[in-house]
């Protein structure tokens, strides 16, 4: 038998008559030709491991060829990190503030939160704190609002309670000129005069002192001598609560609590006395008594003197367009001067004109 291997490692076997005969390899399939016994294919042998060259081997060597150049990579730039935008906190912060502190946070909190969004969105991403700046803005705003909105709360709550204490002086007015009538038959008149009835000394709110439990006062003026005189003067810082206005400006001992005076007057004549006045349009369509703008001392015989040919005396002020009223039935009213014009103002001060008032001027 002939042994020869295929080159695909397997080893075959002939008979000796078959040497030059074609023959297949069962396992490759490669057609073989049998070979003699002396050139019988052997299996390739196992390959050995690559010799390390010798110094002057590797030196004859020729030199490697350059690799073929392809593309760098380069290492990619870590971009710079954001940064908090500076306004933008402090727009936050300002904006809180306005609700612990008067407006003046807010202005510079809504101007820095506008300032810091527009930083932000040009910084193309280099700077954060959007969202800082949007509260800044809001907080600002609400915060201003909030304190307008509790400054006005107070002013309305303060305005409120010094309507109830300038309606609540005029009703001890009322209740003391009603006593003055109950035990005189008639209300005081404007002034305390001199014994000729000619000057007048001392206001009605002198003459009235004893009738609402001011009796002690009233006996320390020297009712014949003027007002302002060495010894009635010292009295002008004894004024009474009930003649003291509510409005914190108005100068000290002076009142806002006057009468009309005049003709067509409950007190008529420039200070004469009224023991013959009467009331045909009723008293509860009279004044008595009225907040005006302008004070006067207390003391002094000085009053709204009212005359058919000049305009009529300023009111109100402490209430801006409205005022109280005293009627000359003791109640007291509100009225404003935007419904009130001035032809129903002399129809409310003439006690006896005999026309009617308007019916949604004393609502």
């Amino acid at each position: 038998m002939i042994q020869f291997g295929c080159p695909c490692g397997k080893q075959l076997q002939a008979r000796e008559e078959q040497v030059g005969q074609q023959a297949a390899c069962p396992s490759c399939g490669a057609t073989l030709t049998v070979p003699g016994d002396a050139q019988a294919i052997r299996p390739p042998a196992a390959p050995t491991a690559p010799s390390t060259p010798t110094p002057s081997e590797y030196a004859a060597a020729p030199p490697p060829a350059d690799p073929v150049p392809g593309p760098q990579l380069f290492p990619r730039e870590r971009a710079p990190a954001p940064t908090l935008c500076g306004k933008a906190l402090a727009s936050l912060i300002l904006g809180a503030l306005t609700f612990c502190l008067p407006v003046l946070p807010a202005i510079p909190a809504i101007i820095l939160g506008i300032l810091a969004l527009l930083d932000i969105n040009r910084s193309g991403g280099r700077l954060t704190g959007k969202g800082l700046a949007i509260g800044g803005l809001v907080t600002g705003s609400l915060g201003n609002l909030a304190v307008l909105l509790a400054l006005w709360g107070v002013q309305n709550v303060r305005t409120a309670a010094m309507r109830t204490q300038s309606q609540h002086n005029l009703k001890i007015i009322g209740l003391a000129m009603h006593n003055y009538h109950d035990a005189n038959k008639s209300f005081p008149a404007a002034a305390i005069y001199s014994k000729d009835g000619k000057t007048p000394l001392l206001s009605w709110r002198v003459a009235l002192l004893p009738y609402f439990e001011q009796f002690p006062l009233y006996k320390e003026f020297k009712l014949d001598e003027p007002w302002d005189s060495p010894h009635n003067i010292r009295l002008l810082s004894h004024m009474p609560a009930e003649y003291a206005s509510p409005r914190g400006e108005t100068p000290p001992h002076h009142t806002h609590y006057l009468v009309f005076t005049g003709p067509k007057t409950p007190f008529n004549g420039p200070f004469g006395p009224n023991i013959h006045v009467t009331f045909r349009d009723g008293t509860p369509n009279t004044f008595l008594v009225a907040e005006a703008d302008d004070a006067v001392p207390w003391t002094k015989p000085a009053d709204l003197e009212v005359a058919p040919e000049r305009p009529l005396p300023r009111l109100g002020g402490l209430f801006g367009n409205r005022f109280n009223a005293l009627f000359a039935d003791g109640s007291v009213r509100f009225l404003d001067l935007r419904r009130v014009n001035e032809p129903t103002l002399r129809l409310l001060i003439d006690p006896n004109d005999g026309q009617p008032i308007p019916a949604d001027v004393l609502d």
